[in-house]
C-alpha cells in the first residue's frame, strides 16, 4: 500500500485536471473573516465513520460548520470504504482547511467483529499470511466507484491545504489498513475527552459507517471497565445511518438489481450494517439495555433525501466560501462517475449528511418510531439476508428498542446543507489550491 501513494498521488490529479469545473477552478479567499460561533446547546460529537468518501467528507464539514456541534474526535473504521491510512492524511487536512490542528483523527481495525470472535480465521496477527480484509469487505469495490475514490476523495484531496499534522505511514501493509491494536489507543483518547467534559455536558455519538469501533467499547480487551464506565456515563445518545427496515438494501455490488453478482445474493441489507452485522447487533445489544437512547436513519429515510440538483448547481456556480467550492467539485466529480449519470438525481441520495442533519436539527423529521431491531447475524457473509434490520418484539431476545427515522423532509435537509456550506460562520480559513 506504501508504493501505491504516489500512484493514488497521480490518479487524484488526474481526475481534477479531466473534471470540467475545475477547469475553471480559481482560488476562492474568504473576503469577510470567518466567524467562529457555537450554540449553547451544541453537542460534544465523537464522530465515526468509514473513511473519506463523499458523504463522510460532507458529514465532517457538516459538523464543523454547524453551531449546533463540537467536534471532540472522529473515529475513521477500517473495515469500510476507504483505507485508514488515506483517511486519516485528508481528515487531516479537511480539519486544517478550517483552522483546525486540534481534533484527534482516531483509527479502528480493518477486521470485521465475527473475524476478531472466530479463533481460527486468517485474518489473526498470530497467522502472518492473514488477509488485511474484514470478510465483509469484499462488498466494497476496491478500484473505481469504490475505495480508490474514497481514498483520493474523487481525485480532490491534492487541493487541500496542507496541516502541521502529517500522516506518515510505516513501510508495512498492515499500517495503511489499520492494527487492531489502533483501538485501543483510539478508546483511551475518547476516555480521556470524556472525563475532561465539564461536569453537567454529554457526549453524542453519531456514525455514519459499520459499527465496529463503536462495538469495541463493550471489549474489556480493548477498552477497560473504568474507562468504559467514564464514557457510558456521558453518552446522551447514539445516532446513526444505517438499515432498512420497511424497504430493500443497498449492496449494489451483491444485487442483481444492479449487477450480477460473482458468487452471492444479498439485496437485503444496507451497506453499514452488511459491512459489520454482528458489531451492529451488539452496539444496539448495548446500548438498549442501558437505556441509552438509538436514533437509527435508515434507507427508509434518506430515500426522502435524493440528491437536490439546486444543491450542486449552485456551490459549482457560485460557492461562497472554500468549503463550498470543495463540496461543489466533489459533487460534480460524483455525478460525472455515477453509475447512471443521466438518472443521478433521481438515484443518488444524501445518505450519511442526513444523519447528522437529523442529529442536529431534529425539526427535519416527520417520523420517529420506537422500534424493536435485530440484525442478521447467523448466515456467515455470503447469506441472503446477512446484515438484514429486521423488526422484532420489543423485550425478546436479541431485540433492541431502537428510535427509526422513516420520513424526513428533504426539502428542508438540502436547504440546511446549502446554507450551512455557504455561510461565513464557522467557515475554512484558508483557501484552496489553483489548478491552471
Amino acid at each position: 500500500m506504501v508504493n501505491c501513494y504516489s500512484t493514488l498521488a497521480v490518479v487524484a490529479t488526474a481526475f481534477v485536471m479531466t473534471c470540467a469545473v475545475a477547469s475553471a477552478l480559481v482560488a476562492l479567499n474568504p473576503s469577510v473573516p470567518s466567524t467562529s460561533r457555537r450554540a449553547a446547546t451544541s453537542k460534544n460529537v465523537i464522530y465515526f465513520n468509514d473513511g473519506s468518501n463523499f458523504d463522510d467528507t460532507l458529514s465532517l464539514m457538516l459538523l464543523q460548520k454547524s453551531p449546533y456541534a463540537d467536534i471532540e474526535a472522529t473515529y475513521i473504521a477500517g473495515n469500510g470504504w476507504g483505507n485508514v491510512g488515506p483517511s486519516i492524511r485528508n481528515f487531516y487536512h479537511l480539519l486544517h482547511l478550517f483552522g483546525d490542528e486540534k481534533t484527534p483523527v482516531l483509527a479502528g481495525s480493518y477486521w470485521s467483529l465475527e473475524d476478531e470472535m472466530n479463533a481460527a480465521a486468517d485474518y489473526l496477527p498470530a497467522n502472518k499470511s492473514h488477509n488485511p480484509f474484514s470478510s465483509y469487505r469484499t462488498a466494497v469495490p476496491m478500484g473505481s466507484g469504490g475505495s480508490l475514490y474514497c481514498d483520493t476523495i474523487w481525485g480532490l484531496s491534492t487541493l487541500l491545504p496542507k496541516g502541521s499534522r502529517q500522516y506518515n505511514p510505516m513501510p508495512t501493509t498492515m499500517d495503511a489498513f489499520g492494527d487492531p491494536a489502533s483501538d485501543v489507543q483510539s478508546w483511551k483518547v475518547i476516555a480521556a475527552i470524556a472525563r475532561g467534559l465539564p461536569k453537567n455536558e454529554k457526549l453524542s455519538f453519531i456514525s455514519t459507517g459499520p459499527l465496529t469501533a463503536v462495538s469495541k467499547l463493550f471489549n474489556p480487551a480493548i477498552v477497560s471497565i473504568s474507562d468504559r464506565d467514564a464514557i457510558l456515563a456521558r453518552i446522551e445518545g447514539l445516532y446513526l445511518m444505517g438499515g432498512a427496515v420497511y424497504v430493500d438494501g443497498n449492496l449494489f455490488s451483491m444485487c442483481p438489481r444492479w449487477a450480477p453478482p460473482i458468487n452471492q445474493v444479498n439485496c437485503e441489507a444496507e451497506f453499514n450494517m452488511y459491512e459489520d452485522p454482528h458489531a451492529a447487533q451488539w452496539t444496539f445489544g448495548n446500548f438498549s439495555s442501558r437505556s441509552i437512547p438509538i436514533t437509527m436513519v435508515p434507507l427508509d429515510g434518506t430515500n426522502h433525501v435524493p440528491f437536490p440538483d439546486y444543491l450542486l448547481n449552485e456551490l459549482v456556480n457560485a460557492p461562497n466560501t472554500p468549503e463550498a467550492q470543495f463540496m461543489g467539485l466533489l459533487m460534480a466529480n460524483l455525478k460525472d462517475t455515477w453509475y447512471d449519470p443521466i438518472n443521478f438525481y433521481t438515484t443518488a441520495y444524501l445518505w450519511d449528511p442526513t444523519s447528522i442533519i437529523v442529529m442536529l436539527y431534529p425539526s427535519v423529521v416527520e417520523t420517529k418510531t420506537e422500534t424493536g431491531i435485530k440484525v442478521v447475524i447467523n448466515q456467515g457473509p455470503s447469506g441472503a439476508q446477512q446484515g438484514e434490520t429486521q423488526i422484532c418484539t420489543i423485550g425478546s431476545i436479541g431485540c433492541s428498542k431502537i428510535n427509526v427515522v422513516t420520513e424526513i423532509n428533504g426539502d428542508s435537509v438540502g436547504a440546511i446543507i446549502l446554507s450551512l456550506m455557504q455561510s461565513k460562520i464557522n467557515s475554512a480559513k484558508y483557501p484552496l489550491a489553483i489548478y491552471a
